[in-house]
């Protein structure tokens, strides 16, 4: 023999097509507004209450439930202060992106010149891990060695 299936708790109610559960209904002056046992808060349409003014009229020990799970839900309101209108010279602009290109090149060309062994010269590490020239004089008397040949 099966199992019956689980019926969810709460009153059954059929809002705009889709099948809920709630745990409370409230009545307000504005009008019905349903808790759902999931802890949502719908209007009669089954759509979540987005005014958080609906919220504030519910007796007070369910009021501070709803208004946290609002809060929670679509955030507390932030005034973000208006941009300028102003609309950024084309002129000035450009001067700061040659500013920013010229800065760019110089911190690539004393980059590169601290990785760069100068020319003539092959860069081996010592014992602390700092690059060493030497001079190709050196190094061909080393290649000669590696091969074998006395010079």
């Amino acid at each position: 023999m099966l199992p019956k299936p689980a019926v969810p708790e709460g009153s059954r109610k059929v809002l705009n097509g889709v099948e809920v559960y709630t745990r409370h209904n409230f009545t307000t002056e504005r009008g019905n507004i349903f808790e759902t046992m999931d802890g949502n808060y719908i209007l009669p349409n089954g759509k979540s209450v987005e005014d958080r003014s609906l919220l504030e009229d519910l007796p007070d020990p369910q009021r501070q439930v709803a208004l946290a799970w609002w809060d929670h839900r679509f955030g507390a309101t932030i005034e973000i202060p208006e941009k300028e209108t102003a609309q950024p010279n084309v002129v000035d602009l450009m001067a700061e992106n040659e500013a920013l290109k010229a800065q760019i090149a110089a911190m690539s060309a004393d980059h590169q010149e601290s990785l760069e062994p100068e020319k003539g010269t092959q860069a081996t590490k010592d014992a602390k891990g700092r690059f060493q020239a030497k001079s190709k004089v050196d190094r061909g008397s080393e290649i000669l060695k590696n091969m074998g040949i006395s010079g």
